[in-house]
């Protein structure tokens, strides 16, 4: 079960309890902190991680701050993703290019802790943020951007209901554009 609530959540991570934004099975999406970045910065420094969200900078810690100011930006809105099992921190996801005129903005995620990879985690996460998006930001469409060969990723936006829009060639390599439409009220 899904929901999408102010409430403080079971998820500790530092002795710390976690405000959730919105909780499902397996993942609680809850505010980012300047903490996290630690973690993002450790999991980027993966060469597999960076070539599947197609960024090859090292970024160093205070890289990592920067991105994290920016993404405190009005047109971003970012979460950090705990498993609600162990309260175990396993990555961030969110919107870039917020347009409120348009109704739209594009997805991003990261699974960043390993032992959590295609296990399902991610899938849930994207269902969340999906919901959250149409639901509390009043989006009509998402967008996402997805490397061809992330065949994993492609699966996990494919059954959240993304359809592909188009395909382009970016310094050689098959970038997949897709796209989800908020469903009409019955």
């Amino acid at each position: 079960m899904m929901s999408i609530t102010g409430d403080e959540f079971p998820c500790k991570m530092s002795e710390m309890n976690r405000k959730t934004v919105l909780s499902g099975s397996y993942v609680a999406l809850c505010p980012m902190t300047e903490a996290d970045q630690t973690k993002f910065c450790m999991w980027l420094q993966n060469e597999e991680l960076r070539s599947l969200i197609d960024d090859p900078r090292v970024p160093g810690l205070e890289d990592q701050m920067k991105w994290f100011k920016r993404v405190q930006q009005a047109d971003r809105k970012f979460l950090s993703i705990i498993a609600v099992s162990d309260g175990i921190l396993l990555g961030n996801c969110g919107f870039v290019d917020i347009d409120p005129a348009r109704q739209e903005a594009t997805l991003r995620i990261t699974i960043g802790n390993p032992d959590y990879i295609g296990k399902g985690y991610g899938s849930e996460a994207v269902r969340l943020l999906v919901r959250y998006g149409f639901e509390s930001m009043s989006l009509k469409r998402i967008i996402l951007k997805v490397l061809k060969t992330n065949a994993r990723a492609f699966r996990t936006y494919e059954k959240a209901g993304f359809a592909v829009q188009s395909e382009d060639i970016q310094d050689g390599k098959s970038i997949q554009t897709m796209s989800l439409m908020k469903p009409a009220r019955t």
